[in-house]
């Protein structure tokens, strides 16, 4: 019984698997052009001019990829809207995001802190999952209200970040001239009690 004890304990310390983990996530095993590519090839201006962000989000074919692409892009668009220099795509933040925001989503609740699982409990640590560390980092977080079949992806990345724009903690992190890389992701989820779609958004900075 002590012998089995002992391996149950350490079965359950076992670190995470970063790449089994994310995917685990839905959509995000996909091949898209949205996943990596585009962040190469596109700056916000020309990515506007793609057709598939201006698609009508629908929640039972929701294209994870796209949709945190647009948030990236619409980031950028703002900043530079403020002479504020556009920060540079790191999938390893992005990552981290869409960790967080599936924690956000699966464990059912919204904070930066997650309480639920102490190895991925701040940014820090989650940003350490993807070789992230020491280093000046901030993170956003969103709960936004959506109607699918609604609204477009590029118009839904634009409402969120207006929104943060509105609130001076996270205008100041989205506006930082210090931070230099990000990553966005969002994913979904309905509230019966709200009888609302809601998207759970995380972006992450930091200065490399």
């Amino acid at each position: 019984m002590k012998s089995l004890t002992i391996l149950l304990l350490s079965f359950l310390l076992l670190p995470i698997d970063p790449d089994a983990y994310l995917n685990s996530i839905k959509g995000f095993a996909d091949e898209s052009f949205f996943k990596a590519e585009v962040y190469a090839k596109h700056d916000w201006q020309s990515f506007e001019k793609l057709p598939e962000p201006n698609t009508i989000v629908q929640t039972k074919d929701f294209d994870l990829h796209l949709m945190n692409a647009c948030l990236f892009f619409v980031s950028n668009k703002m900043r530079q809207s403020k002479k504020v220099a556009p920060l540079t795509y790191s999938e390893g933040i992005r990552n981290a995001s869409l960790v967080h925001s599936n924690e956000m989503v699966t464990k059912q609740f919204y904070s930066h802190i997650n309480s639920k699982n102490t190895e991925l409990r701040a940014p820090d640590n989650r940003m350490r999952m993807f070789g992230i560390s020491n280093v000046p980092m901030a993170e956003n977080i969103h709960r936004f209200p959506f109607i699918p079949n609604e609204t477009t992806y590029l118009k839904l990345a634009q409402d969120i970040m207006d929104d943060f724009y509105k609130s001076e903690g996270h205008r100041l992190n989205l506006m930082n001239k210090n931070f230099t890389h990000s990553g966005c992701a969002a994913t979904w989820e309905y509230s019966p009690k709200e009888k609302y779609h809601f998207a759970k958004v995380t972006q992450c900075f930091v200065r490399l």
